[in-house]
């Protein structure tokens, strides 16, 4: 709370000065002769669109914090229920809620990186291992990738570096970077496929969907004070924002989604093959071959002569079938040396009957009582 108390003072602080910088003193000489401070609310309107993109920025950070935080917090109170063999937590922290929750509760519950007595037992109630957000923190750090580009706009011209080479560079980054947030989330979807197909299977493409729509954000912002700034009307705004969507902003939207969908059914893939004892093996040729598929999906979505489109993709599409039966071939199950070729159909069950994902089954299906068993 005291970071986000001198943020918001320092931010204050700048805003204020900001407006009562006076023009004919910037570059006058002498320097700053005749400086009389006067307030100026243009300026303000000027550095609106830089503001928003600074803005957007910082939320990803606090957002990303924020999960990373609380997430914690619930494998804490799930980790001590199983040892406590029991979920009489729930209740304890089922005491604590109040009767009725101020208006800005959950934006309390933000600031102080804490969750919730509700959230917590819930949590414990419904043995939520996976603990995915599929709307919330997709819809703010899926906003990175557009940010990126906004951010690094200008250093093209200044480092004089062709616009073909530029953009190629810019694509691969702020594809990295976007599937550098977004991993987690994606094994995350992957797991929950195999533990509970019928509810995720609705998750992943609400995720995918989600996410694909984020990253438009951000220009729907800039629009909307570029059209201020200009006076122009609500219809021009938002025909504006229509136009831009339909030429290129869709197209990102639907690639990102699909590349998302993609990887969490590889996942999938990838952890009913190498198992929960294994859960480490192969990591570097996950994250290599998931990398080449955000970039090939980036690049695609970035072209506008299909032909080149359709080049990439046929590259892109080798790679999937790679990484599928690359885990498939490569793993074996630790009971009867099997290939793990079931694990293509998204099946944690080897043909001899052992589970791969035996213990994530019993702690999200069965009670705590029961989840670690007691020596004799």
């Amino acid at each position: 709370m005291l970071h986000f108390r001198l943020l918001a003072w320092s931010i204050a602080i700048f805003c204020l000065v900001l407006g009562f910088i006076d023009r004919r003193g910037i570059g006058s000489r002498p320097a700053y002769g005749g400086f009389v401070p006067a307030f100026d609310g243009t300026i303000y309107a000027g550095l609106s669109s830089q503001f928003a993109v600074l803005v957007l920025s910082s939320a990803i950070v606090f957002v990303y914090s924020y999960f990373f935080v609380v997430r914690r917090e619930h494998i804490h109170d799930f980790r001590g229920s199983q040892l406590a063999g029991t979920d009489a937590l729930a209740d304890v922290f089922a005491d604590r809620r109040p009767a009725r929750f101020p208006p800005f509760d959950g934006v309390a519950d933000f600031f102080t990186l804490h969750p919730n007595p509700s959230a917590r037992a819930r949590v414990i109630r419904s043995r939520d291992l996976i603990l995915l957000s599929a709307v919330l923190y997709p819809l703010v750090v899926s906003g990175l990738q557009p940010l990126t580009l906004l951010l690094a706009a200008g250093w093209r011209d200044f480092f004089g570096i062709s616009r073909e080479v530029w953009n190629f560079g810019l694509t691969f980054t702020s594809g990295l970077f976007l599937y550098a947030v977004l991993r987690a989330d994606l094994a995350r979807l992957g797991l929950g496929l195999l533990l509970d197909a019928r509810r995720y299977a609705l998750l992943v493409p609400l995720y995918a969907l989600v996410a694909g729509l984020a990253t438009q954000v951000p220009r729907i912002a800039l629009e909307i004070l570029f059209g201020i700034r200009r006076e122009f009307s609500f219809g021009q705004i938002a025909e504006r924002i229509w136009t831009g969507t339909l030429s290129g902003g869709g197209r990102i939207a639907l690639m990102t989604a699909a590349i998302l969908a993609l990887l969490a059914w590889l996942n999938a893939i990838r952890i009913a093959a190498v198992g929960e004892e294994n859960a480490g093996r192969w990591s570097g040729a996950d994250v290599s071959i998931s990398a080449v598929l955000v970039v090939g999906a980036f690049t695609i979505a970035s072209l506008s002569t299909p032909s080149f489109m359709m080049d990439v993709l046929i590259l892109c599409l080798p790679v999937v079938f790679i990484y599928a039966t690359w885990f498939a071939l490569a793993c074996r199950c630790r009971e009867c040396g099997r290939r793990r070729l079931s694990a293509l159909r998204a099946s944690t069950r080897c043909g001899c009957g052992h589970d791969q994902l035996a213990l994530p089954k019993r702690w999200t299906r069965q009670p705590f009582e029961i989840q670690i068993p007691r020596p004799n």
